[in-house]
């Protein structure tokens, strides 16, 4: 990747190929050292590659790696624990849909507030608070001991996890360079994949057993899915103690508010940490004004508070600011893209999110029908899906608080699953984490774009496969395939919003952007039951039809897949 300063005669003009800079002289002369005597100012994109490639990238990496397990823990482990706790709590199918929706409801409502907050304020504080008070409340949702407590709590927490997951995809790609932007945001998604992986091993480990602990007996136990919960809410602490520790401010926001002193700081800092020069060795002198550039009023957006500078707007004034951003989403250029990102991310999270957080309910009719109905069926074949769903009387009456399945008669409520139900999430886990090592070596070469769209069409097709699945290993590889290929689009429409948006409007527009697809993940959690009680045909189908159309949707996007952050 090449970019070019626009140089004054015998100046230096910069090449910037990754982290090596390589300087000419125009007019014949070359050499790294004249760099220093140049007065031309550096963009965002020239200061960031100069800094290298390193360590403190490496530390970006190894928090995002927290952050993505938390954001994993925070959507999901409830979908775990309900095979589980459905006799504690006596929950009907109806109150599962409720709590996996639950948190797509607490984002939902603070979409727009986190979004404004982080390009308002800044990244790293929406991302350590964020992070530690998801945490905390985590742990509260692990001693709960009734439903509507969970619920509550489970709302809070979604509430808070919005602003962090939005902020971090921001923020990883504000620190690094056109060439390894699009790679490290998949990287990031890979982590989410690891965290598919964590979850289910941990939930193997400890749900099948029977422990309880007991504080006061009939009245405050805590038994295995509770422990659980406790133990899913660590990333989410260590994560954002990592952040206040390791991580500096975005200098890409700093510079879109004026901050030009406060970025070069944490340029030479990240220069210093990535190649273990001294701080004076940093090649860029001096940065753009990027208000200026703009043609805003640097005292109109800010103030000067002990050497710092700040935003002027307070309470409901700031709001007030915050609605504002609003404003240019809706105004050409940015708004087609805007109502195509939005709709392609509802379909896609509604799809992927829903099945992906009741596969483990799916998983748990398959295993419990071998255990109760094997018996009561005749046959020398195993079942395929669509017959254990039929079989379900739980699935045909949404108010039976345990699943039935294959006899008339009810039996006892099983508050221990068996171990397969969270082996074959498992795998579903590692094949996705296989996808995303797959997809970080061609997307460089193909795209997120044309990633997208064709990894959208192939996830509509496993899912709509599962109507003819035939036995259990059918189910687990269409699922695999299905839930793989869905997460690794959903992360490339966010690679795609940081190239799509300028700075001013990238957050808000992430935040805005998984609002929408939390709005679909949250009404198909609550339809998803509704559906499953009319048989086998609806549901499937109805989730690989918006994969697809979502893929269709993706071909009216931009075809830019590289150009430098604004």
């Amino acid at each position: 990747v090449q970019i070019f300063t626009k140089t004054p005669k015998n100046c230096v003009s910069m090449v910037v190929d990754t982290s090596v800079v390589s300087i000419s002289v125009i007019g014949g002369q070359t050499g790294r050292k004249r760099l220093e005597h140049c007065t031309e100012q550096a963009d965002f994109e020239v200061a960031i590659s100069a800094t290298g490639y390193g360590r403190f990238n490496i530390f970006i990496l190894i928090i995002s790696l927290f952050c993505c397990v938390a954001s994993i823990n925070e959507t999901t482990t409830i979908a775990y624990i309900l095979p589980s706790a459905q006799c504690d709590l006596n929950l009907t199918l109806h109150d599962k849909g409720m709590l996996n929706a639950i948190t797509y409801m607490g984002m939902i409502t603070s979409a727009f507030l986190w979004g404004y907050l982080a390009d308002t304020l800044g990244r790293r504080d929406i991302l350590g608070y964020g992070y530690i008070l998801t945490g905390i409340f985590e742990l509260a949702c692990g001693f709960t001991q009734v439903f509507w407590l969970l619920l509550v709590f489970k709302y809070i927490s979604g509430f808070i996890a919005c602003g962090p997951f939005a902020v971090l995809m921001s923020y990883v790609s504000e620190l690094h360079g056109i060439k390894h932007r699009s790679r490290t945001i998949l990287a990031v998604g890979t982590f989410f994949s690891v965290g598919n992986i964590i979850l289910p091993a941990v939930a193997w480990a400890i749900l099948p057993t029977s422990w309880t602990v007991t504080f006061i007996e009939n009245s405050f136990e805590l038994h295995s899915w509770h422990i659980f919960l406790l133990i899913c809410a660590i990333p989410s602490l260590v994560g954002g103690l990592l952040v206040f520790i390791l991580l500096p401010e975005s200098p890409k926001f700093l510079m879109s508010r004026g901050r030009n002193d406060e970025a070069m700081v944490i340029f030479r800092s990240i220069f210093h940490q990535n190649t273990g020069k001294d701080i004076h060795d940093y090649p860029i002198k001096s940065l753009i004004d990027e208000l200026q550039q703009s043609g805003t009023n640097v005292g109109a957006k800010t103030l000067v508070l002990n050497g710092a500078s700040v935003p002027k707007s307070q309470g409901f004034a700031a709001l007030k600011d915050g609605l504002s951003q609003i404003a240019p989403m809706l105004k050409r250029p940015h708004l087609g893209n805007c109502c195509l990102v939005f709709l392609i991310q509802f379909g896609v999270l509604l799809s992927n999110n829903t099945f992906r957080l009741w596969l483990p309910e799916i998983f748990h009719m398959i295993a419990q029908y071998s255990t109760v109905a094997a018996n009561n069926v005749a046959s020398d074949r195993a079942p395929s899906l669509c017959e254990i769903i039929d079989a379900s009387q739980a699935v045909k009456s949404i108010n039976l608080t345990h699943l039935v399945v294959g006899v008339d008669e009810a039996v006892e409520c099983i508050s221990t699953p068996d171990g397969s139900v969270y082996m074959n999430t498992l795998i579903v886990g590692c094949v996705s984490f296989l996808g995303y090592l797959v997809a970080g070596s061609i997307v460089n070469t193909i795209g997120n774009r044309n990633l997208m769209i064709c990894g959208l069409i192939m996830s509509g097709l496993s899912a709509s496969s599962l109507y003819f699945a035939m036995n259990r290993e059918s189910v687990v590889a269409a699922a695999s395939i299905c839930c793989a290929l869905g997460s690794i689009c959903g992360t490339s429409m966010l690679g795609l919003i940081a190239n799509l948006f300028p700075t001013s409007l990238r957050t808000m527009t992430i935040s805005l952007t998984l609002m929408f697809g939390r709005i679909g993940a949250m009404i198909g959690n609550l339809v998803f039951p509704y559906l499953l009680s009319l048989g086998c045909f609806p549901p499937f189908i109805t989730i690989g039809s918006l994969f697809i159309a979502g893929g269709l949707g993706g071909l009216l996007l931009p075809k830019h897949t590289k150009i430098p952050l604004q």
